[in-house]
């Protein structure tokens, strides 16, 4: 992305799991962390794919 001189916005929810190591550079990526509580509304389809996950596991589980 460098060669074509473009630059990227990496959006990324609060998760616990994304983490950003400050040793890392990243030259034409800027990353910016959407504020708290807002993933479900300006999200919507991974609530419902959360949601269709979660009644599948639970599927799972009572007719184990």
């Amino acid at each position: 992305m460098r060669l074509q001189n473009r630059k990227i916005l990496l959006l990324v929810d609060n998760a616990p799991v994304h983490i950003i190591d400050e040793n890392v550079s990243l030259t034409n990526v800027a990353v910016h962390f959407l504020p708290p509580n807002t993933t479900a509304h300006l999200q919507p389809c991974d609530v419902g794919i959360i949601n269709s996950f979660k009644v599948s596991v639970i599927l799972l589980l009572i007719c184990k």
